[in-house]
């Protein structure tokens, strides 16, 4: 591969019918060659690929495993990488596109985004990051997976944050 992401270690953990998948930083191609090489199930829990970037997280894999539950390690709203709004963690793409599969999203935090002064049409981040769901812990007991942030367990679109900052997919507005 020509990025070095797509030699991220992914790996899977099996506890009788939960599966839980953790793919790193790997990106479409890597998932597509993970979806081509491998006999995936259907998960409980996937933790989003690259921060919930636009690389990863493609519906070659989300349709292949079908997750229940998705974990995004971010910092919503950081403009590390892009000055677009949409195009910062998780990107709005990538919130369109999981919600055809769950609701069921956390993330560890975020923080405020506005337009900078500079006159462009360019996004800053400003002020600290803080917790939005913070650690994202799921347990299982007897088979049953329970959730449970060390912040909070809002789901994702429920946020502040997100009312703000990203537009409801319509797969979650119903």
């Amino acid at each position: 591969s020509s990025t070095e992401n797509d030699y991220s270690v992914c790996f899977m953990i099996n506890q009788g019918s939960n599966h839980y998948l953790f793919t790193g930083d790997l990106e479409k191609k890597g998932e597509k060659y993970l979806v081509q090489y491998n006999s995936l199930p259907k998960v409980t829990l996937f933790k989003a690929g690259h921060h919930g970037s636009a690389t990863s997280n493609s519906d070659d894999l989300l349709s292949v495993v079908h997750p229940q539950y998705i974990a995004i390690t971010c910092v919503a709203g950081s403009t590390e990488y892009s000055g677009q709004i949409n195009n910062t963690f998780p990107y709005q793409e990538i919130c369109d596109r999981i919600a055809n599969y769950t609701e069921n999203v956390f993330v560890t935090s975020c923080m405020d985004i506005r337009l900078k002064d500079d006159g462009s049409d360019k996004y800053e981040s400003y002020g600290q990051p803080r917790s939005l769901n913070g650690n994202i812990i799921f347990v299982c007991d007897n088979g049953q997976i329970s959730f449970t942030g060390s912040a909070n367990s809002i789901k994702l679109k429920d946020s502040d944050w997100f009312k703000t900052y990203r537009t409801m997919p319509s797969a979650w507005a119903a």
